[in-house]
């Protein structure tokens, strides 16, 4: 079997994409139009020649070696199969016998969520959270803290909604964020709004003055957290308020809808705030090959 390793400016992105959206385990993560906004098109992907599976590495060529760094809004990569997993494919020979794949994969930045081999090594270092939005709304109402969390929200007046115009969006963050993180969230923003994936939620308080953002996309059956931002300045309560809020949201705005939620480790989402417990803790892992 041909192993391939292509940058991104050779990529075909309109096949790449297909592959990922009809993949057993695509995510946004993986796309061509984020992994190019989130990375300045420095990005590769591993693949066989068919595009049966890929990995997308955020890496560009450096003289005769490749440069990984770990970009931002970005929790992990993966092994990306279409359904079932090819029979003749052989990762620990890949990984053994490719010194530039097998240095690829086991760099230390690198984080994954799935990957096939039976030698490798597993180092767990990251954890995500998700939670099957069907179930969502009962399990938080079931949570022994719910009535307390909403009761102290309550009487500061604050309240949820979905229903962000665009420049309203772009204004907070542009305002809210460190400025080089604030250029990449809204060109995802963008993106995103325009393939009609975007979801965005807001924390107001007692003034109707936005004071917590949201950032989401829905891909598939998947609505992955991108970001969350809080104007420090009109805080009132605890930050683990706000979050309750936006879960709440969440899981009263999509409970009829076939997904899972995803809310990434760099987020801190679930710091201080008890309901993590009704979620699946979701271990991503680096790569060590013995020997």
């Amino acid at each position: 079997m041909e192993i391939i390793i292509t940058l991104s400016n050779n990529i075909n992105k309109k096949i790449w994409d297909k592959s990922i959206d009809s993949s057993y385990n695509g995510n946004v993560f993986f796309t061509s139009w984020y992994l190019d906004i989130i990375t300045g098109g420095k990005w590769l992907g591993i693949s066989d020649s068919n595009l049966n599976w890929l990995i997308p590495i955020p890496a560009h060529r450096l003289l005769l070696n490749f440069k990984l760094k770990t970009p931002g809004y970005w929790p992990y990569t993966s092994f990306i199969y279409k359904n079932p997993i090819p029979l003749n494919l052989n990762w620990e020979e890949i990984i053994y016998k490719t010194p530039k794949i097998r240095k690829l994969l086991t760099n230390n930045k690198l984080y994954f969520k799935f990957f096939p081999s039976k030698t490798i090594i597993k180092q767990s270092e990251k954890i995500n959270f998700e939670l099957d939005l069907p179930y969502g709304l009962d399990l938080l109402r079931n949570h022994d803290k719910y009535q307390s969390y909403l009761k102290k929200t309550f009487s500061a007046a604050l309240y949820a909604n979905t229903q962000i115009p665009a420049r309203g969006l772009i204004q907070f963050i542009s305002e809210n964020h460190p400025p080089d993180k604030a250029r990449i969230l809204n060109q995802i923003v963008y993106a995103a709004t325009s393939r009609g994936r975007l979801v965005s939620i807001g924390i107001y308080n007692r003034a109707s003055r936005l004071v917590a953002l949201t950032i989401g996309i829905i891909f598939r059956n998947r609505l992955n957290i991108i970001a969350h931002i809080t104007k420090k300045a009109l805080i009132e309560l605890e930050p683990e308020f706000y979050r309750f809020l936006t879960l709440k949201k969440i899981c009263e705005s999509y409970h009829n809808m076939n997904l899972t939620l995803e809310m990434p480790q760099y987020l801190d989402f679930f710091e201080d705030l008890p309901f993590a417990s009704i979620t699946k803790a979701v271990h991503l892992f680096r790569v060590t090959v013995p020997g």
